[in-house]
């Protein structure tokens, strides 16, 4: 069953998906493609921040029976693919 707190986990991987789709939508509205780009950035450093915000509050758990796994390592790699 998902929850509040299986949803919170997975907030950085939903912000993500959710900018990804409004990018699609504003690619065939927008002439000026550079504002894509800002956005697309934009959208990213906002999954880092929530995902920094989920470690400094100390989260360490597993959700959606044990198939996703919010800890240090799984951190440190997120880190690497926002970069």
């Amino acid at each position: 069953m998902v929850n509040l707190y299986n949803i919170r986990l997975l907030s950085p991987e939903i912000i993500l998906v959710m900018v990804a789709l409004m990018l699609l939508l504003l690619d065939l509205m927008v002439r000026r493609k550079e504002i894509i780009a800002y956005a697309g950035l934009a959208g990213v450093f906002i999954s880092a921040y929530v995902n920094f915000r989920l470690v400094a509050l100390g989260w360490s758990d597993t959700s959606l029976v044990g198939m996703f796994m919010f800890d240090g390592y799984a951190n440190f790699f997120k880190l690497i693919f926002y970069i």
